[in-house]
């Protein structure tokens, strides 16, 4: 059944678009909830390069992305959940890339290049390639097209450069591909791109930044939720060491 876009659809997808431009230039100055490190979330979700003369960025778009940032700006939770559902069949991912000259000057890979050679990597080492825009739905469509000219509005070149690729969301064997609160891993690749290196982005699950904070019952130091011990007494952590922090 396919999800129905209401008419409130157009001026709330500007709001939520308009958010995801801003949250990348003005995390620092947001405050986490109480139980989540949305910073450190906001950080997780990105990968960049690191090798000289390349210029790449992937940033993986999960349902908590929506979820946080829809909650801080107050939307109503049944609109946070149309929104879920409408982007629940696909794994998506801004993705930048391109090459840096000797002077300095970016040159970016157009949207139909990234797409050739980009691959989503699952556990289990199966790859997957960019669904088509054609295969993908109405609504998601409608909001991309709406996002595009905010990024290239307040990111210049950088913006215009933005690429949006959805991928399906499940594995061949019909389970979630990445899910950012459930243990597991995955891949994004670029693969034999002209002059360009193969390059490979990983992130582990479950993120960090989404396991609430708890307490190690010996020492009482603070903790991440995803620690296997305590760094400072070295108590091995299982259910019964970890205190939740109140």
């Amino acid at each position: 059944m396919k999800t129905k876009i209401r008419p409130w659809v157009k001026g709330f997808f500007i709001l939520v678009l308009i958010l995801l431009s801003y949250v990348m230039l003005i995390a620092k100055t947001c405050q986490a909830r109480e139980d989540y490190d949305l910073i450190g979330f906001m950080n997780e979700c990105q990968k960049m390069s690191t090798d000289p003369g390349i210029i790449a960025i992937v940033q993986w778009i999960p349902d908590e992305w929506w979820q946080l940032t829809l909650e801080r700006a107050e939307v109503p939770e049944e609109r946070i959940k149309e929104v879920l559902e409408l982007f629940e069949p696909y794994t998506a991912f801004i993705v930048i890339h391109g090459k840096i000259s000797s002077l300095g000057l970016p040159s970016f890979s157009s949207e139909v290049n990234i797409r050739q050679h980009l691959l989503l990597i699952d556990e289990a080492d199966e790859f997957y390639r960019p669904i088509e825009d054609e295969n993908i739905s109405s609504g998601v469509r409608n909001a991309i097209i709406m996002i595009k000219p905010i990024f290239s509005n307040m990111l210049g070149r950088m913006g215009e450069n933005m690429n949006f690729f959805f991928f399906t969301s499940k594995t061949k064997k019909g389970e979630k591909i990445c899910q950012a609160k459930k243990k597991g891993s995955f891949s994004i690749c670029f693969k034999d791109m002209l002059e360009v290196e193969d390059q490979v982005f990983k992130w582990t699950l479950p993120l960090n930044s989404l396991v609430p904070f708890t307490l190690c019952s010996k020492c009482t130091k603070e903790l991440k939720g995803v620690w296997s011990y305590c760094p400072w007494c070295g108590t091995p952590l299982g259910s019964t060491e970890r205190q939740v922090k109140k």
